[in-house]
């Protein structure tokens, strides 16, 4: 809910910073790049060559994202993160519950990346947030089912080849049954997925399929 405050000044789009009935103009929003076929049927990489990256990647099945992390969407993104949009999340999370009822994603449970200590601090997770959307949407409990057993450097703060050697180990996970969806709001190099997903499967799960609103995309934010 906007405050007083809030209700006296305009919305702002957070791509463009002009007027704006939500979040994105119209304008900005048309802009989005949704992730479509033909892409890896198991990471979802749009184009992936013959031998995808992914086949180096340990412990889920499949992952699925929405939209290309580029603008406008990488400053959605970036709101929905940082600036404590419990709103907007709640919303992306529909879109993207949707889409894995459309890629067929079925589950017994959902759960999510545990954020790191910068989140915690903010008091706010989104990736939290997005799953207990995509629960709610699928009819399937949520469960923490995932614990960070140190922060270490945050995965932004690495070079991509460093990343899955950054996070290797650092997930210890509860008993897991079954079917498990992993929700996070972007998927870059596949490191977290990996690392969170091998920790599920250790932990009992029969399968674990990865679920993200942001897909990085190289070839379309690099100049």
């Amino acid at each position: 809910m906007r405050t007083a405050l809030d209700l006296a000044a305009p919305i702002r789009c957070v791509a463009c910073d002009d007027a704006s009935d939500g979040e994105l103009c119209g304008s900005c929003a048309g802009r989005i790049t949704v992730v479509r076929r033909p892409f890896c049927e198991r990471c979802g990489l749009p184009n992936a060559p013959a031998r995808c990256p992914c086949a180096a990647l340990e412990g889920f099945v499949r992952a699925r994202s929405l939209v290309a992390f580029a603008e406008p969407a990488r400053s959605l993104t970036l709101a929905m993160k940082r600036r404590g949009r419990p709103a907007l999340v709640r919303d992306v999370g529909s879109l993207v519950a949707a889409l894995a009822i459309r890629e067929e994603l079925s589950c017994d449970v959902v759960c999510f990346v545990p954020a790191g200590r910068r989140a915690r601090h903010r008091g706010f997770d989104p990736a939290r947030l997005l799953a207990a959307a995509v629960a709610r949407r699928l009819g399937v409990p949520m469960r923490p089912l995932l614990a960070r057993i140190d922060d270490g450097p945050r995965q932004a703060d690495v070079a991509m080849s460093a990343r899955r050697a950054n996070v290797r180990g650092r997930f210890d996970a509860k008993r897991a049954d079954g079917t498990v969806l992993l929700v996070d709001d972007v998927y870059t190099t596949g490191a977290t997925a990996e690392a969170c997903s091998v920790a599920l499967v250790r932990a009992g799960a029969s399968e674990v399929n990865v679920l993200t609103w942001a897909r990085t995309l190289r070839r379309l934010y690099l100049p």
